[in-house]
């Protein structure tokens, strides 16, 4: 695999302005699966007004609540408002110290041909038909069985909007880094990672779920990447 130059390294340190979750959407481009319990999108590299930044999409879905004066606080990095989130490294590379570092380098390695930085996964759970935990356990599991292996990166971020008093359902975004990576670094972007590969996520995901008698997810939602 062909390892590709660092532009910049730098790591945002200084407060940030809260993404909205109506923002992050609109970085977004979403294909349809056909299937409402699960979303698949993309992040282009060229946004409508200016060029994307990984970055930005990952503290979005890390934020899906602006952080409170309080959070901003005592936060050593960005401030986290979701349920909970998880970094699945590719197999045989060490987990990055902080999200804000992995963000950093992966930003460094973009290259001028790149069109798109990352795949976005989103599925859909029945409230209260399965415990948060065990959703969290099971697509941890799912990335490290199906992309890690293949030396795909992935950030893990669940949102349950039951507990901020909302009635949309307990979800679960997978951001997929569309280069693999190794103990050298990043390298070229792995197969799928394009429009027509919705169909590949989608029987992935059923394979997996199927494979380990895991309880579906709710059909009545739209498969958007909110």
């Amino acid at each position: 695999m062909t390892l590709l130059t660092p532009q910049q390294t730098a790591i945002d340190t200084n407060p940030l302005e809260w993404i909205s979750p109506q923002r992050s959407t609109a970085m977004l481009k979403a294909i349809p699966t056909g299937n409402p319990d699960i979303g698949f999108a993309l992040l282009p590299a060229a946004g409508k007004d200016k060029p994307n930044r990984l970055a930005d999409l990952l503290r979005a879905k890390l934020q899906p609540c602006q952080p409170n004066e309080d959070e901003l606080a005592v936060a050593t990095g960005w401030p986290v408002t979701a349920f909970a989130h998880r970094i699945i490294a590719a197999r045989n590379v060490p987990t990055e110290r902080s999200i804000e570092a992995l963000a950093a380098g992966y930003g460094a390695a973009i290259q001028p041909h790149q069109d798109v930085l990352a795949v976005v996964l989103t599925y859909w759970f029945d409230d209260m038909e399965i415990f948060a935990h065990d959703i969290m356990e099971a697509v941890t599991t799912y990335c490290s069985m199906y992309l890690a292996k293949k030396g795909m990166t992935s950030l893990i971020v669940q949102h349950v909007p039951g507990e901020m008093g909302s009635d949309r359902r307990p979800h679960v975004h997978v951001v997929v880094f569309a280069r693999a990576r190794s103990l050298t670094g990043w390298c070229e972007r792995p197969a799928h990672m394009d429009e027509k590969s919705s169909a590949h996520w989608v029987e992935d995901w059923l394979k997996f779920c199927k494979l380990c008698q895991f309880g579906r997810p709710a059909r009545s939602i739209s498969s958007s990447a909110e």
